[in-house]
């Protein structure tokens, strides 16, 4: 299977764009939690963080990436 540099970046792209917002709203969830320590707060860490997890657990995706290697 030959991957052009094109592909590659059109996905990095595209990753990227996923990725921002759930990184961000992870970050200000994390910075919720250690400046209130709420239940909500942690309730909303979590939520994130797995949301979060979810971009890098897409086994097509770990797939295809692979295959750049």
């Amino acid at each position: 299977m030959t991957i052009s540099p094109n592909d590659m970046q059109s996905f990095i792209t595209s990753f990227e764009k996923r990725l921002a917002p759930v990184e961000k709203a992870s970050s200000e969830a994390w910075w919720t939690l250690a400046t209130t320590g709420t239940e909500e707060a942690q309730r909303e860490l979590v939520r994130n963080s797995m949301e979060y997890n979810r971009l890098f657990a897409n086994r097509d995706e770990y797939e295809l990436v692979k295959g750049y290697l």
